[in-house]
């Protein structure tokens, strides 16, 4: 539940945001509709041994060559979502946090792709990058 204390912190927290970083934007360029996922997590950075889970979703042109893995050289664009919790599980590793940050994305990104599917753009296996290095393809339905 949000109070008046809470809004107020809020909103001095998005001012200083504005204050500190006036030339922020965001650029959308057009784009073959393809989602692209990238996901990330922090370990154990939360109260509790939580963990934090991160992601990146946008638009973007399809993969070259569909069988090899995606490169991280794909041209960014604006973001269509951006995620970002507190895992409920407390994670063992750090490698278990990056695999519970790949579930809840990829879940997410399932979401994404059957609305960009019922909207007319079919899309292919979807790339996911995760821990900023490594690529594979992980939604394919």
């Amino acid at each position: 539940m949000l109070t008046c204390n809470n809004m107020a912190k809020a909103v001095t927290h998005l001012l200083n945001y504005c204050a500190t970083h006036p030339d922020a934007i965001i650029r959308y360029h057009a784009s073959g509709m393809v989602l692209h996922i990238h996901s990330d997590a922090l370990f154990m950075s939360e109260p509790q041994a939580r963990s934090r889970a991160g992601g990146h979703f946008f638009l973007s042109e399809p993969s070259t060559d569909p069988s090899k893995p995606p490169s991280s050289n794909v041209p960014l664009n604006g973001p269509v979502h951006s995620m970002c919790k507190i895992m409920q599980q407390v994670m063992a590793s750090a490698a278990e946090a990056e695999i519970g940050a790949l579930f809840s994305n990829t879940r997410k990104g399932k979401e994404l792709r059957l609305a960009l599917t019922e909207m007319g753009h079919p899309q292919p296996p979807t790339p996911v990058m995760t821990d900023n290095s490594t690529a594979c393809r992980i939604i394919n339905s």
